[in-house]
């Protein structure tokens, strides 16, 4: 999610998916606003503070951190969504990256559309659990409203990440065939335009749904109305677990 000190001087941060900052230890550093966009006035006066990461939503920096002076600032993330991914030190104007990926023999918790997609699936651990003190827009990454109740428990709580997740996930996962019409795998032939995840109801109420080879299909509960059809070929799974 962060790209660690590539053609920065040492001990800075280079491109970061986040834009919104608070001060922590230092003074000088405006809230809401990054080290890596300050001029060049203000950068000398923010030389060693400490500034949390308060909101992962938007995009700052370029490929620069800019001056030596602030070199020593140290933003920490506080509201973000990685997953897996080793940890330890980076070196000083490394190019490493974190990365998702499940390490060998565990299994982690889907979070993420794709390790490309950032936008959360309806069963992330990371839904309706961000920091509304912590955040200061009103909409996510990709100009949609923030503060949806997809998990509708408690009061309404932003989600951890860039992208809020839109749908009520306590609604079940319909077939409405709207995408290539046959197959379980395309997430535009169901209601809320995911492929059903595991904590979701299905409901296949008309149609033929087909589980093509080698595809892993699940689902908490399955409700195949009658005249409705499902098809599994041989070598795909349907793990339904109610």
């Amino acid at each position: 999610m962060v790209n660690l000190g590539a053609n920065c001087p040492a001990g800075c941060f280079s491109p970061c998916l986040w834009d919104e900052y608070q001060r922590n230890d230092g003074t000088e550093i405006p809230y809401t606003k990054a080290f890596l966009t300050l001029d060049g006035q203000t950068r000398k006066k923010a030389r060693r503070a400490f500034s949390p990461i308060s909101s992962c939503q938007k995009k700052a920096g370029g490929s620069s951190c800019g001056t030596k002076t602030a070199r020593c600032s140290a933003p920490v993330p506080e509201r973000c969504t990685t997953a897996g991914g080793p940890g330890g030190n980076y070196p000083p104007n490394s190019s490493s990256t974190f990365t998702i990926h499940s390490p060998p023999g565990e299994k982690i918790t889907l979070i993420f559309t794709s390790p490309t997609d950032l936008h959360l699936l309806p069963c992330s651990p990371a839904l309706d659990m961000g920091s509304n003190a912590a955040n200061s827009t009103s909409i996510d990454l990709g100009g949609n409203p923030l503060k949806v109740n997809a998990t509708v428990i408690g009061t309404t709580t932003i989600d951890m990440g860039a992208y809020e997740l839109q749908s009520n996930i306590t609604l079940p996962s319909t077939w409405t065939g709207l995408g290539d019409g046959t197959l379980w795998s395309d997430p535009a032939n169901w209601s809320d335009g995911y492929v059903p995840q595991k904590c979701r109801d299905v409901v296949i109420p008309t149609g033929t749904v087909t589980v093509t080879p080698g595809f892993h299909a699940v689902g908490k509960t399955l409700d195949v109305v009658t005249g409705a059809m499902l098809e599994a070929i041989p070598t795909s799974v349907l793990d339904v677990e109610n």
